[in-house]
């Protein structure tokens, strides 16, 4: 990250961009032979980024490949190469609906730096999966995926080589996989479950809605990276307690990957680039929390009712030498938010920061059918049009996917309270247990 940034644009900064700005020490990028971006440092991870217009598509009956770009998928990369009409123009939705039909095969080559083989722990990272897919290296099996709202992690180092390396995604089609576990299922509890929603932890949107045609994509379609490293933040949440005289108590949750001896964290608050508070603790757990407290806190309000101060939460992994090893950084806005239970005179509603509000807003379906087509200047189009109509409440309706942290800075920046579903939305979820 820029040294030179100003406060102005540390605040549009996205959590992901902040992420990829400060993670490990001493942050240099490269692009190395194979079209690789690599970041990292000395002694904390090194991030390979695996995207890009590197890869080759094609199915598996057939060895005629395609470009393709990740992340992407069947319908984005077959579409940009001319090789399928428009699915959304005229009646094209029925003329695309064999790519479904058929197993893809994602493929690329790539070549790992030393730095990365020196690692103790080095990871192929999935961050999204579309959806059924068998991952291979070198010719390895390394796993598999069915589901594609999760990040799929798999450890690589014993069959990483030092030349060239090849990675290998085979996508098969949903229905042959839905048939055999809903038979299964129905045989050995005599309930039958008959819609494919029901197998597969997919955007269930893609079967088909009221608003939309089906298209039941294939592909990777979040970022895939190779990660190397001895000891790395995994995760970062920020609760708060807010006290009935001002203070604010927060508790940073902080998981780690990797082991190394006498590991500590330190966490800095700042508002406006002017620290507020820090925390300092040993980690000597995978999960370690810190303690801070704001003395005098600028509370976040609901569009229109007042400011949107935003603090950001900086946590640093530090070796026993002192080193920085790896940072991680959260943007949050300080309110109470609760859900009124309806009484003998008032009907269910929200009080934040003790103030009743009136929620006004709208159904958030995913900004395009194609998800990887979403860009950040997308979501800030529509949700700041939704902030212009007076909105300050979002339903993320659960027939959609889990979205990108771009949304909810997005929605921080513009005092848009969310109201989050699981994406579970019509089918009946089959049980791993009896039915009973």
């Amino acid at each position: 990250m820029s040294d030179n940034l100003n406060s102005s644009e540390m605040s549009r900064l996205t959590r992901r961009k902040m992420l990829q700005g400060s993670a490990g020490l001493g942050i240099g990028m490269m692009l190395d032979r194979s079209g690789l971006a690599m970041s990292g440092g000395e002694d904390g991870p090194i991030s390979l980024d695996l995207g890009g217009n590197m890869w080759t598509l094609h199915q598996a009956d057939e060895q005629e490949p395609t470009r393709a770009s990740i992340p992407g998928s069947t319908y984005t990369n077959l579409l940009a190469a001319g090789k399928i009409p428009d699915p959304f123009y005229g009646e094209n939705n029925g003329k695309v609906q064999w790519v479904a039909e058929k197993t893809w095969l994602f493929e690329r080559s790539f070549e790992a730096p030393p730095e990365l083989h020196a690692r103790q722990h080095v990871e192929l990272v999935c961050h999204g999966l579309d959806t059924l897919a068998t991952i291979e290296l070198n010719g390895h099996r390394l796993g598999s995926s069915d589901n594609m709202f999760r990040t799929w992690t798999f450890e690589i180092k014993p069959h990483l080589r030092k030349g060239t390396n090849h990675l290998r995604i085979r996508f098969d089609p949903l229905t042959p996989y839905v048939q055999k576990q809903r038979t299964a299922y129905q045989q050995k509890y005599g309930v039958d479950l008959p819609h494919q929603r029901s197998w597969v932890r997919k955007g269930p949107y893609m079967w088909g809605w009221d608003w939309c045609r089906p298209l039941l994509t294939q592909g990777i379609w979040k970022k895939m990276e190779l990660l190397g490293y001895q000891a790395r933040i995994a995760d970062v949440g920020v609760f708060q307690d807010h006290a009935a005289d001002g203070p604010v108590q927060l508790e940073i949750h902080t998981a780690l990957a990797g082991r190394a001896p006498g590991l500590s964290l330190e966490a800095q608050i700042a508002l406006a680039g002017d620290t507020v508070a820090t925390a300092h603790a040993e980690a000597t757990e995978a999960e370690t929390v810190l303690h801070a407290v704001i003395p005098q806190p600028q509370l976040w309000w609901p569009n229109g009712m007042g400011s949107q101060p935003l603090y950001t939460v900086t946590v640093q992994l530090k070796d026993a030498q002192g080193r920085r090893l790896d940072t991680a950084t959260r943007r949050i806005g300080l309110r109470k938010i609760e859900v009124v239970p309806p009484s003998a005179n008032l009907s269910l509603h929200l009080r934040v920061n003790g103030t009743p509000v009136f929620a006004k807003g709208a159904d958030w379906i995913p900004a395009d059918n194609l998800p990887t087509r979403v860009t950040p200047e997308i979501l800030r189009w529509y949700l700041s049009k939704a902030a212009e109509c007076n909105f300050n409440f979002i339903r993320l309706w659960g027939g959609g996917y889990y979205e990108e942290d771009e949304l909810f800075d997005l929605c921080d920046e513009l005092g848009l309270m969310l109201q989050f579903e699981f994406k579970f939305a019509m089918p009946a979820i089959r049980s791993r247990t009896k039915p009973g």
